[in-house]
Parts: structure tokens; C-alpha cells; sequence
């Protein structure tokens, strides 16, 4: 360990400055037009940069009740039923949850330059970049990674899915990035360093099946320098057999097991209370914040992927100061002996698994939302054995609802399913005892009733601060 020198200060290329420079050569009136379809975080930000430098700008968005910004009101708006009318835009940046495999996107014209802002990011950028995806965790790997580097002295900000835009982006000396599913489905990014940490089912109604899903993930490798897995996932299991990782990492396994079984040059293990890098003891366990086994394992992925350019200090420094993630299985009240827990975060059966496990006591839970398609049997033994009364609510809350009721087992727990995510808070909430903990681990997406899982999470909190007269 220690802080190495040979990642080069370079400035970062403004993508779409070279992108519309590009595309006005080939105009001759010097107009360009630009379209976003999907009005996230991401676009919007591309949308704001443009507008700010005086192009024609169109936005769209397949669903009808989208709030546009007030200073994007004067642009051209198609929502809802009409978001694919009229498309003569010269470029069109697509949201990375919308499938390309649409008929009305497939049989657009060649004149029309289908991207995305992660796209041009990766083809323009030259700097190195830390790449990390994965079923689970990956933005709090995102996290650590950058905090490690740049208390290491390489600053190397988040930017992507968290942190800033990529639009944004600033001059630094590495960029450290989120990559989902939907992003590495047209694209296989060039990375310094990049990992997976791990590949479990999920956004089944995006890919269709598990091994396409799992084969986007696997771009995020074919064209890095550094390889990252988790020893102890099974299907990342499959890959380390395959190549050799530049390193490997695991909370099961000792590094003396790990040697034997991988051809990796490098191995972080936890080993009799310790977080360890090749062997050697990097910071104890008992110093840490967060102890929960995911994020032992976020911690030792975060460390194999600075590698030699993260400095002990740093390490420990980053990892004692940590205290999760917002909406991850965050703790955000406790009123006279009762508990409440906001893992918004958790859209997928298997975190919702994971976080009954991980809190390992009896709750109040509440499911529901958008779902992707997934089997629910992975939450059935945590329900069975934590959960004293259900709340459901949303689109797959009613299907929810059928599961539990169809199982002799599972429907012996209390439960009522609820259209409204408020109502199903309320149920949740109702007639507690000073012993019981509320917990929001909704095992499917926001979208429906929310724009995301943050605005998800925040609404719980201030429900549970109203009815508890407490201040958000």
C-alpha cells in the first residue's frame, strides 16, 4: 500500500463541446438541434448546459405528469403519448433507462445521432477512470473510492449516477464513476480500474433475461486495465476462473484460500476481525461505524481499487468517518424505544434480503413500487423470520400482496396493501410499541408514484417526522 505517483494531471475534455463542434462542421447555417428523451438528473444537467450556450433544444419524456423546469418551458415538450412525435433532432440524448430496442427509437433516421451523455463522457475523456458497477453497492464503492483517492492526494471526484453530472465534471487527476445495467448496455467504457461487486438478479423487465443482464455487466471489463471481483459472489466466481483480476476481494475466504484458488495479483480479505490487503492487516473492524457484512465488502472493494495509490492514513480515515449512505438502511429517528429505518435504496428483492438480514431484528416493513420483473422467493425465509406485519403499496404491492397470500407460511403475518405510498406508511406506523422498529425496504423501484428512490426515502422521513413531532 501507499501512494503511487504515475497517474498523469490532465485536464478533462469537454465531450459535448467536441461533440456539437463535430456536428456543426456538417452544418451550414452552424444550427444545431438538440433532444433529451427522459428528463433525469442527467439529462436535465445536459439540457442546462446547452441552453446555456444557445442551441436549439427539444425535450421528451414518456411519462405524461413530468415536471418540466420552469426555464425549459419554452422549449419544444413531447410527454407521454407523443414523447417519439416528430424526432428531427441532429442529436438525441437518451435517458440509459429507456431500451434503445423500441421500434420508434430503432427506426429513427441515420441523421439522428442516438447518445447519451456517459457515452460521450468515455469517448472524449482522457484521464483515468475508476469504474464500478454491480447489483449491490456500488455507489457506496463510488463513495469510498473517491474519498480514498483524494485524501491520498490524486483528486478524483464522483461523477455519473452520484455525485456530479458528467456534464459537469471538473478538471481533476482521475474520475471515479457509477455504471449501471442501463449504461453498460451499449457501451463498453475504457477504464483504468473497474469492478464488479456483484451480479445478482435484476432489471429482468430492461434485459429480459439474467444472462443478458449480466452480460452488460460484464463490458464494464473488456476494456480495463485493473479487474476488481467479489470472491463471494457466485457469478463473479465464474469470471475470476476465467481471467486473471488485477485483484480480488472477499469477507468468507482467507487470503491463503484465495491464493490457491485465483490467479489474482492481489487479494483483501477479512481475517480474524481485520480488513487485510495481501495478508497484511489494513484497519480492525471494531473501529468502524458500519460493520454490516455489504459493507465490509464495499470497504475491501473500495481499497483493491485505489490499490497502491491510497495511503494507510487515508484508508482508515475514510472508513472510520463512514456512516452509510443516504437511504441505505439509514437510521433516521428513534422515539420512545421505537426505531425507524429509511433503505429506500433497496429496489430489488435480493437488498431487501440483504438489509432484513443485515438489521437482523424484528420490523415493521414496508414494500412495494414499480417492479422489474423479479422473483420475490429470495425475501421469503428474512420475511418469515423478521417481518411482525407487512405494508405494501404500489403497482407490485398488489402483486405482492397475491405472493404472500398464496403462501400458507407468509400469510400468517399481518399485512394490507395500500394504492398510496403514504397510506401504507401510515399502516406501518400505526399502534407501535416501544420495542418495535419500522423499516422501509421496499424491494422495487420508485417510479410511479416518485422520480426516484432519494424522493422515495425523503418522503418517508418527513411522514415519520410529522407523526412523530419531530423537525425534518
Amino acid at each position: 500500500m501507499g501512494k503511487g505517483s504515475f497517474i498523469p494531471k490532465r485536464e478533462k475534455m469537454s465531450y459535448i463541446d467536441g461533440l456539437i463542434s463535430a456536428l456543426k462542421a456538417g452544418k451550414r447555417d452552424g444550427r444545431i438541434k438538440c433532444g433529451a428523451l427522459g428528463l433525469g438528473k442527467t439529462n436535465l444537467a445536459v439540457l442546462n448546459f446547452l441552453k446555456g450556450n444557445g442551441f436549439d433544444l427539444v425535450l421528451r419524456d414518456t411519462r405524461a405528469g413530468v415536471t418540466v423546469p420552469d426555464h425549459l418551458k419554452t422549449c419544444e415538450v413531447y410527454l407521454g403519448k407523443s414523447a417519439f412525435d416528430n424526432i428531427d433532432e441532429d442529436v438525441l440524448f437518451i435517458s440509459p433507462s429507456v431500451n434503445r430496442n423500441r421500434p420508434e427509437i430503432t427506426s429513427l433516421p441515420p441523421s439522428v445521432l442516438v447518445t447519451s451523455d456517459c457515452e460521450e463522457f468515455f469517448k472524449a475523456t482522457r484521464v483515468p477512470i475508476f469504474a464500478v458497477t454491480g447489483s449491490d453497492g456500488k455507489s457506496t464503492v463510488t463513495t469510498l473510492t473517491s474519498a480514498i483517492l483524494s485524501a491520498s492526494g490524486t483528486y478524483a471526484p464522483a461523477i455519473g449516477n452520484i455525485g456530479t453530472p458528467y456534464v459537469c465534471a471538473q478538471n481533476a487527476d482521475a474520475y471515479v464513476t457509477e455504471l449501471s445495467s442501463f449504461n453498460l448496455e451499449y457501451i463498453k467504457p475504457k477504464c483504468f480500474a473497474a469492478a464488479i461487486t456483484n451480479i445478482t438478479p435484476n432489471h429482468l423487465d430492461f434485459h429480459g433475461s439474467l444472462e443478458d443482464y449480466r452480460q452488460a455487466k460484464l463490458n464494464i471489463l473488456d476494456n480495463t486495465e485493473r479487474a476488481v471481483l467479489c470472491y463471494d459472489d457466485p457469478e463473479s466466481r465464474k469470471i475470476i476462473s476465467d481471467i486473471k483480476p488485477f485483484a480480488v476481494f472477499s469477507t468468507k475466504a482467507f487470503e491463503s484460500e484465495l491464493r490457491a484458488k485465483t490467479r489474482a495479483l492481489h487479494l483483501y480479505t477479512l481475517e480474524n476481525g481485520f480488513l487485510c490487503a495481501d495478508g497484511q492487516r489494513i484497519i480492525g473492524i471494531n473501529e468502524l461505524t458500519r460493520r454490516e457484512d455489504y459493507n465490509l465488502k464495499n470497504m475491501l472493494c473500495s481499497i483493491a481499487l485505489t490499490g497502491e495509490l491510497a495511503s494507510i492514513d487515508a484508508i482508515q480515515n475514510t472508513l472510520t468517518s463512514f456512516k452509510g449512505l443516504r437511504h441505505r438502511c439509514e437510521h433516521i429517528l428513534s422515539y420512545r424505544g421505537i426505531d425507524f429505518y429509511d433503505s429506500s435504496i433497496d429496489t430489488s428483492p435480493t437488498r431487501a434480503a440483504s438489509t432484513l438480514n443485515s438489521l437482523n431484528r424484528r420490523v415493521r416493513l414496508i414494500l412495494g413500487g414499480r417492479g422489474k420483473g423479479l422473483d420475490p422467493t429470495v425475501m421469503r425465509e428474512p420475511i418469515l423470520k423478521y417481518a411482525s406485519a407487512i405494508a405494501l403499496y404500489g403497482e407490485e404491492g398488489e402483486k405482492l400482496c397475491a405472493w404472500l397470500s398464496s403462501d400458507a407460511e407468509l400469510s400468517q403475518i399481518p399485512y394490507a396493501y395500500f394504492k398510496g405510498f403514504d397510506r401504507a406508511v401510515d399502516y406501518a406506523t400505526s399502534n407501535l410499541n416501544s420495542t418495535d422498529t419500522v423499516l422501509l425496504s421496499p424491494a422495487c423501484t420508485a417510479y410511479g408514484e416518485f422520480i426516484s428512490f432519494e424522493e422515495r426515502g425523503e418522503r418517508f422521513r418527513s411522514l415519520i417526522y410529522e407523526k412523530f413531532g419531530q423537525k425534518p
